[in-house]
């Protein structure tokens, strides 16, 4: 919803570079720097890790993988 925002030229945000990278490398938006501030946290709650789905395991695989310590 706010990236929608901003796409239509309402306004500024602070955005994951992840969320924009296309809007970024089309030059729908411009980055205007990077924002200093604490780390983004991303947890998955989920009822039991002894008794997690197949399905929920994978799902947490991916999430490990596609959102790194670095990916910000």
């Amino acid at each position: 919803m706010v990236r929608d925002a901003v796409r239509t030229g309402i306004g500024a945000a602070r955005l994951p570079r992840m969320l924009v990278a296309e809007d970024l490398a089309s030059g729908q938006l411009v980055c205007w720097g990077a924002a200093a501030g604490p780390p983004a946290e991303i947890w998955g709650l989920h009822a039991s890790r002894r008794f997690a789905s197949g399905k929920v395991k994978v799902f947490m695989r991916f999430l490990e993988a596609a959102f790194p310590n670095d990916w910000l």
